[in-house]
């Protein structure tokens, strides 16, 4: 899954689609009883269960994904989702939020 990429040098095709694969990543963590996920959408099965058991980032990912549905009209909606959802994963990595609720 290409969430993390350079949002500001996507086509419009190329932004319909990640929006595509972040609502179906919703939709897995959503759906998904945590012993049966498995490594996918690029993450590994760990990442995927750090992630569903963080209503915070799970939240952060839904509103930017409304977000950019929103401003998908716009000229270059997706540099604020890419800058936001990146945001998450620093704080992750800095320690900001619990090593047992990082991504």
């Amino acid at each position: 899954m290409n969430l993390f990429g350079d949002a500001a040098e996507k086509s419009r095709k190329e932004l319909h689609k990640v929006i595509t694969e972040t609502e179906s990543l919703l939709a897995y963590l959503r759906e998904t009883p945590d012993e049966k996920i498995v490594p996918s959408f690029g993450f590994s099965a760990q990442e995927l269960r750090n992630l569903k058991q963080a209503p915070e980032k799970v939240k952060e990912i839904t509103d930017q994904l409304k977000r950019l549905k929103d401003a998908v009209k716009t000229e270059n909606p997706f540099a604020a989702l890419s800058e936001a959802i990146n945001d998450v994963f620093r704080k992750a990595e800095q320690g900001k939020v619990s090593p047992s609720r990082c991504v």
